[in-house]
């Protein structure tokens, strides 16, 4: 019997708390100049409605492990960083569409199905290489991101701003409720975004490869689709969202304990693990080590399955860069 043939059990540590971390080192943590301030920001986020539902977690749990058994496909896309500016809805549209499409694809062409994780509604933070930025002999703490601190090159923008946490938060959820109305209506039917949006346009050698593969696919889903039932003649991708754990205190504020189940991160579906800070006896491992079991990505492993996608659509990386940044 497979794994994935039963309800996985969960590995709670009586030991983590959601302050075990603390006798960690936490790399890539901005530096809040009010602590005050940032606890009152904290505490407020605490009292907001989680972003995501730990069933919603629970699910993706079961795919991570289909997909560890070679049952099922993963795949990741979004920008490095999100900005508070680009959350409307074409920008969250064009960057949905890319990504159903492309886990279409690599749906028809292997047979497997696809697991889609979005970086997005919550990828507002981004780690650095250095601690500090130096323009014209002119040295300020480097941008974090829009969840952290502000992208102007001046002394006040760099500061890091809790008020920003609960901006991301309200962005955050935003971008959900958007992806959640297209579900509703189901957008991530394979039958039902297979015409690529009309700004979405190119000539590349790219464009037009993915372009003739996507026609294909019609044409096999319209012949699946003449006797069979709509509703089971296309499948539906499983999308989830994700970011990089580089905002501790947001991750802490919606952190909650579900009785008889354990503590849950519930900004997102999964949260990732960065090169920067994927040490085993780190802090960013020891937060997520309980807080989402199973549901946990570390940038060495996300890199990974981008490889084997590779022989199968050779040009999705750059269609996709192409058709979100038209």
């Amino acid at each position: 019997m497979r794994a994935t043939d039963k309800p996985l059990s969960r590995a709670v540590c009586t030991d983590w708390s959601p302050e075990s971390w603390r006798q960690k080192v936490a790399m890539q943590q901005a530096e809040y100049p009010d602590p005050v301030h940032l606890a009152q920001v904290v505490s407020e986020l605490a009292a907001l409605p989680p972003l995501v539902h730990y069933r919603e977690i629970e699910a993706l749990k079961l795919g991570l492990a289909r997909a560890a058994e070679g049952q099922s496909l993963v795949l990741q896309g979004g920008d490095c960083a999100e900005s508070f500016q680009d959350c409307g809805s074409d920008s969250i549209l064009a960057r949905l569409t890319a990504l159903l499409q492309a886990s279409l694809i690599l749906r028809h062409g292997t047979g497997i199905p696809v697991i889609c994780l979005g970086r997005l509604a919550g990828q507002y933070a981004k780690p650095r290489s250095q601690s500090t930025e130096t323009r014209d002999g002119v040295t300020l703490p480097p941008y974090r991101g829009d969840i952290i601190n502000r992208i102007e090159f001046t002394s006040a923008g760099r500061i890091p701003d809790p008020n920003l946490l609960l901006r991301g938060y309200e962005r955050s959820a935003l971008t959900l409720n958007f992806v959640r109305t297209l579900a509703a209506w189901n957008f991530s039917d394979l039958r039902e975004f297979m015409d690529w949006q009309p700004a979405l346009s190119g000539s590349s050698a790219h464009f037009r490869e993915l372009t003739r593969i996507r026609e294909v696919v019609k044409r096999e889903m319209a012949v699946m689709g003449e006797d069979g039932d709509p509703s089971t003649a296309a499948e539906r991708i499983g999308f989830y969202t994700s970011h990089e754990m580089l905002a501790f205190d947001y991750d802490l504020a919606q952190t909650r304990h579900v009785s008889g189940k354990g503590w849950y991160n519930l900004t997102t579906h999964l949260p990732w693990i960065g090169v920067r800070t994927n040490a085993p006896d780190g802090a960013h491992v020891e937060l997520a080590a309980d807080a989402d079991p199973g549901a946990l990505l570390t940038e060495a492993l996300r890199r990974g399955p981008v490889h084997a996608f590779t022989p199968v659509v050779p040009s999705i990386a750059d269609v996709y860069r192409e058709m979100t940044s038209a």
